[in-house]
Formats: structure tokens, sequence, C-alpha cells
């Protein structure tokens, strides 16, 4: 994802493993950060999960692991 991106309309997408989305969002990024709370208690079993980020052409993924 460019580090310069001030503005922009984004999804914010919580992925399993076996690549089945647990989650997704809007999200706007501001200044070049976004500010977004989620509350998936309930939703996530302990194991390994992807949040991406994507804005058109780019994606930013992290790694969430769960206990």
């Amino acid at each position: 994802m460019k580090e310069c991106l001030e503005f922009a309309n984004a999804q914010l997408m919580v992925v399993d493993m076996l690549g089945k989305v647990i989650h997704l969002e809007g999200v706007e990024i501001t200044d070049g950060r976004f500010n977004s709370e989620l509350n998936l208690e309930g939703t996530l079993t302990p194991g390994i999960y992807l949040v991406k980020i994507l804005t058109g052409d780019d994606e930013l993924v992290r790694k969430l692991v769960v206990n």
C-alpha cells in the first residue's frame, strides 16, 4: 500500500486461513490513517486470521492470532 495515500475509501476484511471472509466493512482513510474498532467477540475461534485493507489495486495484509 502506498505510504503517501492520504484520502481513500477502503475495505477492511478479516479472513480465515481457508479464505472464508469473517468480517467486511468499509473504512475511510484520512491523512494516511483510519480508525476502526472491531467487535468480533464470539465470532473468532482460536487460530490465525488475515486482516486485509483493500484500496483499488493496493492491498495491505497483517496476521491476527486469536488465542
